[in-house]
């Protein structure tokens, strides 16, 4: 009688796994067109300049955080028929924007940041300068989730009827 010997050999397949990018803004550039780019958890870091605002996270997860700080960094909503800033899609809280100062768009009498649709944003070392609306002035937040820390706002105002 012949036994024969039978040997298993298990292979476990490991997905690549994915790394976050930084990806860096230069001084003149849109941080729009590295947001549009980018993937959930990556950062997008933007150097010291004014950027043209009416920036959407567009659904992703991603930071967008200034290298120089409000003082030198500015997202500036001046003139858009829009906030400066918006989030209004499948964005959470792990959506970030650290370090801005932020000037308002005209949308709704003129919001710097806009959080709507069951959205989040984390909201981080900013000024908001600006802002006069009916409901939420220099801030429009509205069945979605803005955590806000270290964020001064200055020059808004707001009114109900």
């Amino acid at each position: 009688m012949k036994i024969l010997a039978l040997s298993v050999l298990t292979c476990t397949l490991l997905a690549p796994t994915a790394s976050a990018t930084d990806w860096t803004v230069p001084a003149g550039a849109s941080i729009h067109v590295f947001i549009d780019q980018a993937s959930p958890g990556d950062r997008i870091l933007v150097e010291p300049g004014t950027y043209p605002g009416g920036i959407s996270f567009r659904g992703k997860d991603v930071e967008v955080i200034s290298t120089g700080g409000p003082l030198v960094t500015t997202i500036d909503g001046s003139g858009l028929p829009r906030p400066a800033v918006s989030c209004f899609s499948t964005e959470t809280t792990a959506a970030r924007l650290e370090g801005f100062t932020i000037v308002p768009g005209t949308w709704a009498s003129g919001p710097c940041v806009r959080v709507t649709n069951g959205a989040g944003l984390t909201v981080a070392k900013c000024r908001m300068d600006g802002g006069s609306a009916t409901n939420g002035g220099a801030i429009y937040v509205d069945g979605s989730t803005l955590e806000l820390s270290e964020v001064e706002v200055a020059n808004a105002s707001a009114s109900t009827s």
